[in-house]
């Protein structure tokens, strides 16, 4: 690849991340219809911890939230 074309290359990535930056500020005011001060996101990988059925696992966790003091709701 020439010293051109990666030159060029460049420029127009930088272009893009300037372009996507305000975008994504732009998502983070968007209002959704839901109050974001009180949302817990978690990720949860039960294979790592040695569960085979991940179905079974995922609704067990689910179910266990659920029971917590405070929960409203729980999806997935």
């Amino acid at each position: 690849m020439s010293a051109s074309a990666f030159a060029s290359a460049s420029f127009w990535s930088f272009i893009g991340a300037g372009l996507l930056a305000p975008s994504l500020t732009n998502l983070n005011h968007f209002y959704l219809g839901f109050n974001r001060d009180n949302v817990l996101l978690i990720s949860v990988n039960p294979t790592v911890i040695g569960y085979k059925d991940v179905f079974l696992s995922t609704n067990k966790c689910r179910n266990e939230f659920e029971r917590s003091p405070g929960v409203r709701t729980v999806s997935y």
